[in-house]
């Protein structure tokens, strides 16, 4: 989005238009906003949404993630009133799995969307293995008290 760029450089942008006080006013409420969207967004916790699902749904959490805390994945996957599926990636960041987790969320949904497939079926409880790791990490069923693997 355009205003999601840096003050910087839309200042850079001013340069080259003809009414710089046009730009100026223009600029100085659309900053404003997307200052406003900022502050919200800082306050949006997956977990207050997760409380009113039911569908099933894929989760992956890395827990060296700097960006999006593990504890706040594991919130709202305890939260979470479907069936749900998780993956611990124990020493990735924000990437988390990457081109796995794409392959795994694929067949997430193929697994509900296919013909035969069940859109709002439960899953049994089971361990998922993390990929590079010797062995599989516990996945906490849905509604359990989670927290992250001993490392």
């Amino acid at each position: 989005m355009f205003t999601d760029l840096p003050e910087e450089e839309l200042r850079a942008y001013r340069s080259g238009v003809r009414e710089p006080a046009a730009f100026d006013r223009f600029w100085a409420d659309t900053l404003a906003r997307a200052r406003a969207r900022a502050r919200t967004r800082a306050y949006v916790d997956g977990v207050n949404f997760a409380r009113r699902c039911r569908l099933p749904a894929r989760f992956s959490v890395a827990l060296m993630d700097e960006i999006v805390p593990p504890s706040t994945v594991f919130a709202a996957v305890n939260a979470y009133r479907g069936p749900t599926e998780l993956s611990v990636w124990r020493y990735n960041g924000h990437e988390a799995g990457g081109a796995d987790d794409a392959a795994a969320e694929l067949r997430f949904l193929q697994a509900r969307l296919a013909p035969g497939g069940t859109p709002g079926g439960a899953h049994p409880d089971r361990q998922e293995a993390c990929p590079g790791q010797a062995g599989p990490v516990p996945v906490p069923p849905s509604g359990s008290a989670a927290s992250p693997p001993p490392s």
